[in-house]
């Protein structure tokens, strides 16, 4: 119903975006080394990345999601994926300022680039929706709707149309009546029956099918009425409360298969792009920790007879078994696959009892994450004995194995790490696979950074935990 408006909306801003900011790089060139440093001599050599860094942006706001034509973005939030992209978009520049030494680009261009696009795509974004909101209020185009059943589904699209009127410009959608077995449903304007002489007066302009499970089967002749009389139907499956906002559909043959649980990471681009990041920012990573990692294994040495590294089998991707490395926080003992450890546990050493309390032993798994076992980023992986244990007791446990196991994640990083709620840390890990994209990775590697590697093994989630309180 939206995104057809939407899908012209975006495409058009951003086109408008990719303009924008080549202008914009363009300007910094000529005022800085036209005007401010007056080296003209590097001009020509500064102009040409202006290409380069206008698709850098566009790519970054795009895999940021800002022109995704299934959910609806406030200014607020348009905003806020600017200013996040251009972090991205300063690590990228940082990258390129370190591998040219400098001496192929301006610093100055290129930053105050980076400060005037963002500002520049906020103020653009902000008059497009200003013109287009004076523009709806004089041309509002009304469709009238007519919704089939008067059950619980039928009662919440009513709501939720209702709260999110505003939501595509120039025009408006109408609840004309509903038609059902509930006459308490108002307006109502007959039963199913009646579908076919209410079509036939033109006045709809389309059907939304919102029936119950117990309905269902009057739902080949909606459709069949909507199609002999021309009109637009829309359907909310009776699983409506068990499917995701994005499913995917597929066809072999004459069949239609609706994945339910299909998530971004299925989109081979997507899977590149954080791929691609989780090597070369696990490479970087223990290239720069190298020292602190020979300090953590010398200090696992002393610390106690046994391995330095403690190596365990954990469930991973495709629910296939991996072996996880850690630095060994425990004395050897016959319980390590299956017991989770607690703040008062007996069986870690004093180093290991610091090493765990800033999450120093997990740094191996780094190099898990370039063997391409783990991500940086992802649910948390478990042995086999606590898969086995949750699968058939905690809701949509298995759910977290259709990608690759983190490091870190998004339930770690809102407190569900060790003794704590398995039920809240699956809500929260699930919808981080169904709401995945490279802002949110960013932004729990922050979290973590900025505290979410202390671990107390108390059980001390953050406030909050439902499905809803789960975005960023």
């Amino acid at each position: 119903m939206y995104n057809d408006r939407r899908s012209f909306l975006n495409r058009t801003l951003l086109v408008l975006d990719a303009a924008l900011s080549y202008g914009v790089y363009e300007g910094c060139v000529a005022v800085w080394l036209g005007i401010i440093r007056q080296d003209s001599d590097n001009i020509a050599t500064n102009i040409w990345m202006g290409l380069v860094f206008t698709l850098i942006k566009i790519i970054s706001l795009t895999l940021m999601g800002l022109y995704d034509s299934r959910v609806h973005k406030r200014l607020r939030r348009q905003f806020m994926i600017i200013g996040e992209s251009c972090i991205l978009e300063t690590a990228i520049v940082s990258t390129f300022l370190i591998l040219s030494h400098g001496g192929l680009f301006s610093r100055g261009v290129l930053l105050s680039f980076l400060a005037v696009s963002a500002f520049m795509t906020c103020l653009l974004h902000f008059l497009v929706l200003r013109m287009l909101l004076r523009f709806g209020s004089s041309h509002t185009q009304i469709r009238h709707i007519l919704v089939v059943g008067t059950g619980k589904l039928a009662r919440e699209f009513a709501a939720n149309l209702e709260s999110h009127r505003r939501e595509v410009l120039g025009e408006e959608h109408v609840i004309e009546g509903f038609i059902g077995v509930n006459p308490h449903c108002k307006p109502y304007l007959g039963g199913i029956d009646s579908l076919d002489g209410l079509l036939d007066t033109n006045t709809m302009d389309e059907v939304v099918a919102a029936l119950d499970v117990e309905e269902a089967g009057e739902m080949i002749h909606v459709i069949r009425a909507c199609e002999r009389t021309g009109t637009k139907v829309s359907i909310i499956p009776y699983y409506n409360d068990v499917m995701p906002s994005n499913p995917s559909i597929e066809a072999v043959g004459t069949s239609k298969l609706i994945n339910l649980r299909s998530n971004p990471l299925d989109n081979l681009g997507k899977a590149m792009v954080k791929r691609s990041f989780d090597v070369v920012a696990s490479i970087l990573l223990i290239i720069l920790l190298s020292p602190v990692l020979l300090i953590l294994a010398l200090g696992t040495r002393l610390s106690s007879p046994g391995p330095i590294l403690f190596r365990q089998e954990r469930v991973g991707k495709y629910k296939k078994n991996f072996v996880m490395f850690k630095f060994r926080s425990m004395r050897v003992n016959d319980r390590e696959n299956t017991a989770w450890s607690t703040a008062e546990d007996r069986r870690k050493t004093r180093f290991g009892s610091f090493m765990r309390k800033f999450s120093l032993d997990e740094l191996p798994q780094l190099f898990n994450v370039v063997r391409g076992d783990m991500s940086l980023i992802g649910p948390r992986p478990e042995i086999p004995f606590f898969v086995e244990r949750f699968k058939d007791t905690v809701p949509l446990y298995m759910v977290k194995h259709q990608v690759r196991p983190g490091m870190t994640g998004w339930a770690q990083v809102n407190g569900y790490r060790g003794d704590t709620s398995i039920v809240k840390r699956i809500e929260y890990d699930v919808w981080y696979i169904e709401n995945w994209n490279i802002r949110l990775d960013l932004q729990i590697l922050l979290m973590t950074l900025l505290g979410g590697f202390m671990n107390d093994e108390k059980g001390n989630p953050r406030r909050g935990g439902g499905r809803k309180k789960t975005k960023p």
